[in-house]
């Protein structure tokens, strides 16, 4: 599934179990196609990454609020971060604009109904 995605695709990977946000599922932003490393390295968010690896560079977005449909930020400042392609459960799905802001004037942005079926199938699939 990683190899479909694009510059710009939205994207969804398995969160960790026990994680810091207590979230299932982590959306991010593709910045470049998957690429073989060329220079063994640790990412700004943890991942380990060996020469040989392929890898997506994206730009996360953060769970904003507790409830599933609260939404969430995109930190288009951020570092990238990196994960391996076969880790991509689905890709290619729209974030949509919310009608309010969080503070600092942030936007933030919700997942459409259907991408988020679409997700919480994938992850029961994957288990």
């Amino acid at each position: 599934m990683g190899f479909l995605v694009c510059v710009g695709h939205n994207f969804v990977v398995r969160a960790q179990e026990g994680n810091s946000e207590g979230v299932e599922f982590y959306v991010l932003q593709c910045q470049t196609i998957s690429h073989i490393v060329h220079n063994s390295f640790m990412c700004p968010w943890g991942g380990e990454f060996d020469v040989g690896n392929h890898v997506i560079a994206s730009i996360y977005y953060q769970k904003w609020g507790h409830n599933e449909n609260d939404g969430y930020v995109f930190l288009a400042n951020s570092q990238l971060a990196f994960v391996y392609p076969y880790l991509v459960l689905t890709c290619k799905f729209v974030m949509l604009l919310a009608y309010h802001r969080v503070k600092g004037d942030e936007p933030v942005y919700q997942l459409p109904n259907e991408a988020l079926q679409v997700i919480k199938s994938k992850l029961e699939d994957s288990t």
